[in-house]
């Protein structure tokens, strides 16, 4: 049984793994897309939601609450249920924009669609930073640290010298735990671009989750950040990492 609201705040799709089938009910259809219903609590978030936990099956039939079975195209029927979900959210009229789909979805913390819609468009044209540069921030933002790193050293090798993949491959590996690592990335930013102080308090973070505070507060603009409200924060990781802490301020 997997959860799938949206259509209605209670839907169910039941899964069948050895033949690869779903019962989807209302939520995939295979000539159209069902609404969600308000009346029945049926939510368009829900319904990401729920077709996201179909994605997620190796799905080759489909069941449908309408319509014929789909046989050998359930899993690319639920992708197009899914696009034809984002075009109504980013109110499209057919086609999605993928790239500004990709940066107005991120806009309101749907990272996971964000990620998505930047997969399209590189689909249609590989290599194109703008979509890597998303993508890496949403998979970072998501905890998705190693995908992060691989996306944003494609960035590198064709941008060697961008200060903002730099110094987002060190917080990608800040995120991962690799304090140490992370500090190359810090450091080559701050030498190609010092007026990005959000490498600095990052390197900072490095510095004292590595137990180096005096390293660390000898940073002016991590000293003030860390006064004012990142102390808290460090410590508690900290503690959860097993590392000894400081008292500097």
């Amino acid at each position: 049984m997997i959860y799938t609201p949206g259509h209605t705040i209670d839907g169910l799709s039941f899964y069948h793994a050895p033949s690869k089938t779903a019962f989807t009910g209302d939520t995939v259809l295979p000539n159209g897309m069902a609404e969600a219903d308000d009346k029945a609590g049926g939510r368009t978030d829900h319904y990401l939601f729920g077709l996201k936990a179909l994605m997620k099956k190796d799905i080759h039939h489909i069941l449908p609450g309408h319509g014929v079975p789909v046989v050998d195209h359930g899993k690319r029927l639920i992708e197009l249920t899914y696009e034809s979900l984002l075009v109504q959210l980013l109110g499209a009229d057919e086609k999605i924009p993928w790239m500004s789909g990709a940066e107005a979805l991120a806009r309101q913390g749907l990272l996971e669609e964000a990620v998505f819609c930047c997969d399209k468009a590189l689909a249609a044209k590989p290599g194109n930073i703008r979509p890597l540069q998303v993508k890496a921030m949403c998979l970072t933002d998501l905890g998705r640290g190693e995908e992060a790193i691989g996306v944003l050293d494609e960035i590198v090798a064709q941008q060697s010298r961008d200060p903002y993949a730099l110094t987002a491959k060190g917080n990608a590996l800040l995120v991962l735990g690799k304090y140490e690592e992370s500090l190359e990335y810090f450091d080559q930013t701050v030498k190609i671009a010092p007026f990005i102080q959000e490498a600095k308090v990052y390197k900072g973070m490095a510095l004292y989750l590595l137990g180096r505070y005096d390293e660390a507060m000898d940073i002016e603009i991590f000293r003030q950040e860390f006064s004012s409200h990142l102390k808290t924060e460090l410590e508690k990781l900290a503690q959860e990492k097993g590392l000894g802490v400081g008292s500097e301020t």
